[in-house]
């Protein structure tokens, strides 16, 4: 499959934006065990200021409670939607732009991007650019969805029970690991979450949690999740 291109990409989420909180509630076990992972790789004394990029309505961003937050995205009703629905939050900001051009808002305290880089027509750029953007020292966590779990999202998508993924290509975590490595930058944790994407009447997330340590599951999670500190 060739990388998305980036105006269909666009299209697809500009058509989505108006619904897309509501359609995340199909599968809110994912995207709650999303913002969890976020919650968890970055610290209270990361959350100075922060950029999202690839940040949709800003849901990730705000669940961080920056002092300053910065949220772009290539889809222009995407960021009206952020804007819309974030309009109290006035320590956020959302831009539509390109996440190639991240570099040029920095420095930030921690950079974040939330199941984006398969979305990109060149996600190596994209690195780059989160790379740029971070401050010497600063935090860089990066998610997107497990290459093994292809076909079961695509089955689910097509049972209605997630969201259309639209023009997207997989990327394995230990390619973007490596990408930030060769950015200088100290990668220091690398794996996958929630093995279980589904409440299953609240087992689930306790499911995934136990599997998580487990040799013969780390590797399985529907989230990877790597994160890195950038060098001086």
């Amino acid at each position: 499959m060739n990388r998305p291109l980036t105006q269909a990409t666009r299209e697809h989420w500009d058509g989505l934006a108006a619904g897309y909180d509501d359609l995340k509630q199909r599968n809110d076990a994912y995207y709650s065990a999303l913002k969890g992972c976020m919650g968890r790789a970055v610290p209270p004394d990361a959350r100075g200021n922060v950029l999202d990029v690839g940040c949709g309505t800003g849901q990730v961003l705000a669940s961080l409670n920056p002092r300053r937050g910065v949220g772009i995205d290539l889809s222009e009703r995407m960021i009206d939607e952020a804007r819309r629905r974030l309009a109290s939050r006035t320590e956020l900001a959302f831009l539509a732009i390109d996440a190639k051009a991240a570099g040029e808002l920095g420095p930030f305290d921690c950079v974040i991007s939330a199941d984006t880089m398969e979305h990109v027509e060149d996600w190596r750029a994209v690195v780059h650019a989160i790379v740029d953007a971070c401050r010497p020292g600063g935090l860089i966590v990066i998610t997107t969805p497990n290459p093994w779990w292809t076909f079961p999202l695509w089955l689910l998508e097509k049972l209605n029970l997630k969201m259309p993924e639209g023009p997207h290509k997989f990327v394995s975590i230990r390619s973007i690991a490596k990408e930030l490595s060769a950015r200088k930058c100290s990668v220091k944790t690398v794996g996958t979450h929630l093995l279980v994407p589904t409440r299953l009447g609240g087992l689930g997330q306790t499911i995934s949690h136990g599997a998580e340590n487990l040799p013969v599951f780390r590797s399985l999670g529907v989230i990877q999740l790597v994160t890195a500190i950038k060098g001086s």
